[in-house]
């Protein structure tokens, strides 16, 4: 709980879970997200291509977002493809948010199910379909093509 107050002489700010002044002022601070991507058989390789991903924590909430870019030396890798989670989810959740695939040349989007295969990884599964994302398919996606995260997520404290 956290509990302000608004006097005429200033702000109080009173917290009861053993957080600093500080740490609330810094709650949207954003914290760089490592990319953590695997296939089961043969990993990727980015190559050429970039990635930008960071999250916050707020409470027992983690709030992340990413984007890999595709370059024209990425290798998708083969097998189930699966990325890390920033920090890792409270067990027993099964999605933690939301995916989508920008696909080259097509200019088409896919949205993209996540799911988590256990509490520091999740896969991606093609919507209305049990296929999840792999390696060996996503060489379709092409150089220019792109894939965001966006999730939210409780942890254990």
């Amino acid at each position: 709980m956290v509990k302000v107050l608004v006097p005429a002489g200033g702000t109080t700010i009173t917290t009861t879970w053993g957080k600093s002044v500080a740490d609330l002022l810094n709650l949207t601070e954003r914290i760089p997200w490592a990319l953590d991507w695997k296939c089961d058989t043969t990993d990727p390789v980015l190559g050429n291509g970039a990635y930008n991903g960071w999250y916050i924590i707020v409470g027992d909430m983690v709030l992340a977002s990413a984007k890999l870019y595709f370059g024209s030396s990425t290798t998708f890798g083969t097998g189930g493809m699966k990325w890390g989670l920033p920090v890792p989810a409270e067990s027993g959740l099964t999605s933690p948010g939301h995916m989508s695939i920008f696909l080259k040349p097509s200019n088409a989007v896919r949205l993209i199910i996540p799911r988590f295969s256990d509490g520091t990884y999740f896969r991606g599964y093609l919507e209305n379909t049990t296929a999840s994302l792999k390696g060996e398919t996503a060489g379709v996606w092409g150089f220019g093509g792109d894939i965001s995260f966006t999730m939210q997520y409780p942890i254990n404290r």
